[in-house]
């Protein structure tokens, strides 16, 4: 009888193999990252900087960049939850929470769209002894044309300098 547990027990660790969670204890994540431009078509996103920060290691997040193609791996991660940052300058931030399983791959999509960009406008008449701040909000690719005064400044300046 005794001979026969022996067996048993050998028979069930050979035939977990290699690719099962007691043999890798880690997991990975894994995706790509795609950008929105300012015309709203999509595309890869290459040198993307990714930040992996998981709550059973939160002094030690992992980094890494996007390839030519937006692809990004994560290896060798601790089970458990996560969280996923992608930055890129002129793009907003993107985030996601995970969840790493053991001997599992996460596959993540990450998108990025065109962040804002904040410009301060001050126009001034000194005959009128008039000023004018405004802050305008504008998206990068966006083109601000025309000899037209914007609309906020007040009707009583003639002409836009």
């Amino acid at each position: 009888m005794l001979m026969t547990l022996a067996a048993i027990l050998t028979t069930t660790v050979l035939a977990m193999g290699p690719g099962t969670a007691a043999a890798n204890p880690h997991g990975a994540v894994a995706g790509t990252v795609t950008l929105t431009d300012a015309r709203g078509e999509s595309f890869d996103a290459p040198g993307v900087e990714l930040v992996l920060t998981c709550a059973r290691t939160p002094d030690a997040p992992l980094s890494a960049a996007s390839d030519e193609h937006g692809a990004f791996r994560f290896a060798e991660v601790r089970p458990g939850p996560c969280s996923l940052s992608a930055e890129l300058q002129g793009f907003a931030t993107a985030t996601a929470n995970v969840v790493v399983k053991a001997a599992d791959t996460l596959a993540v999509e990450m998108h990025l769209d065109v962040a804002p960009v904040y410009a301060g406008s001050q126009v001034v008449a000194l005959e009128d002894e008039f000023m004018a701040h405004k802050t305008v909000q504008l998206n990068i690719g966006q083109i601000l044309t025309g000899e037209r005064c914007p609309e906020w400044i007040d009707a009583r300046l003639q002409r836009c300098a």
